[in-house]
């Protein structure tokens, strides 16, 4: 068999992530299996393990892109986009409701998995909002008593659980989108309760 170039390959690993992406968000775990993921992608079994030994690798590799796409939400240098970033994902998530419910099967299998633990925690995006945050602080535009590991974490629990109230017809768009808006904007009350 010829050597096959790193670009084909580097596609053929991200045709196999695009298709294990797809089993995730329409069947949630439950429907990563390898026969899935390759009916999927429409590949052999063979050219599977060839760029993952192990299912479990497939699904880290999904959790870890899925947390590059976060952070690019969590990427920013003033209040304002801020503001953006964090609807345009929860907009994301509304959205494509099929994505939400990935998001959520990943955090399920985290809180499980001792050992997709360890690996999430490597893919965490905590510490990139935290660090945008910090960086908001140094700005000015946000108060100098900010906790900022706190407010990440209210951040990320809220937009997580007004996106899933929005899913299943607990909340409109307009109030979560509110919701979310009064929650980042009492971040810049000095006296706020996520102060240290």
């Amino acid at each position: 068999m010829p050597k096959r170039s790193a670009s084909y390959m580097d596609d053929r690993r991200r045709a196999i992530l695009d298709a294990a992406d797809t089993c995730l968000d329409r069947d949630g775990m439950g429907g990563i299996s390898t026969t899935a993921i390759c009916k999927e992608a429409g590949i052999s079994m063979g050219a599977l393990y060839t760029h993952f030994p192990a299912k479990d690798d497939i699904v880290f590799a999904l959790a870890e892109r899925r947390a590059g796409e976060r952070r690019t939400h969590y990427a920013f240098d003033t209040k304002a986009e801020m503001c953006r970033s964090i609807l345009a994902l929860f907009d994301l998530w509304i959205h494509r409701t099929d994505r939400l419910r990935g998001e959520f099967e990943l955090l399920v299998a985290k809180s499980r998995d001792r050992e997709f633990v360890r690996v999430m925690e490597l893919t965490e995006t905590l510490s990139d909002l935290r660090k945008s945050l910090e960086k908001l602080v140094a700005a000015r535009e946000l108060p100098a008593s900010l906790d900022t590991a706190a407010a990440a974490e209210a951040i990320e629990a809220n937009l997580i659980g007004t996106a899933f109230s929005v899913v299943i017809g607990k909340l409109d768009v307009c109030t979560a989108r509110t919701v979310l808006l009064v929650l980042l904007d009492s971040l810049s009350a000095a006296d706020g309760r996520m102060c240290k």
